[in-house]
This record gives C-alpha cells, structure tokens and sequence, in this order.
C-alpha cells in the first residue's frame, strides 16, 4: 500500500542558462564600450578645441606685443 517512489528535485544550485541571457549581457556591454568611446572622443574633442583657443590667445598676445613695440 506505502509503494511510493522517490522524487527527484533538481539541484537549486545549477541554474540553466539562457541564451537571451548572454545576448543581452553583450548589448549592455556594447552600449558601455560605445558610451566610453563617444565620451572619450568627446573629451579629446574638448581638448583639441582648448588648445585651439590657447594658441589663438597666445598670438593675439604675441600680436599685441608686437604693434605696441614695433
């Protein structure tokens, strides 16, 4: 009458992995790869157009000095 059989439950630990998983794991890293390099054309955007306006400040200087002495 007590003829059970035994259950058998998946180990909680092994979890399976799914493929939409790693896709989206890979777009996210994607996006963070594409947001570092545009901030990082951005920054050296930046830098060129300082140094742009330091070299033009330093010839309007040079300039100045020029037409008060000369």
């Amino acid at each position: 009458m007590n003829n059970l059989s035994p259950v058998h439950l998946p180990d909680p630990d092994v979890k399976p992995r799914s493929h939409s998983r790693r896709k989206t794991r890979r777009i996210v890293i994607g996006l963070l790869v594409a947001l570092i390099a545009a901030a990082m054309i951005g920054w050296l955007g930046f830098l060129g157009w300082g140094v742009v306006e330091l070299l033009r400040a330093v010839a309007n200087f040079i300039d100045t000095i020029r037409r008060t002495f000369i």
